[in-house]
């Protein structure tokens, strides 16, 4: 199965990951999907096929928060800068629709080197 960029899906065997949105057109038999409760995942396309979902089932605040229609990045929700989520997010964050440096400095986390 070929997966786009934007795609919702969900994994079939780890329901506990939330919705994904796929984040790059699938190619050579892997998929990077964000997961609403995990995070970033590469998938294997050998091992398991992601379900699409769409309609009322493909709705997401977690993932609307950080995508919008086009799949560009929204802006944070406390500062209105852009919010990254790139990478292995902290998932406190990501939820709370910030930018790293409105989360850093609100509840005091270090930047990891």
């Amino acid at each position: 199965m070929n997966y786009r960029k934007g795609d919702r899906v969900l994994h079939p065997k780890r329901s506990d990951w939330g919705l994904g949105q796929v984040l790059a057109n699938s190619a050579v038999g892997q998929v990077r999907i964000f997961f609403a409760n995990i995070g970033l995942k590469t998938i294997s396309l050998g091992v398991v096929e992601p379900t699409k979902v769409t309609g009322q089932n493909a709705k997401s605040i977690i993932l609307d928060r950080l995508f919008d229609a086009e799949g560009k990045k929204l802006t944070c929700g406390k500062c209105n800068g852009e919010a990254s989520y790139d990478g292995d997010p902290d998932l406190q964050r990501v939820h709370l629709g910030w930018c790293d440096r409105c989360f850093r400095k609100s509840f005091g986390v270090q930047k990891s080197a």
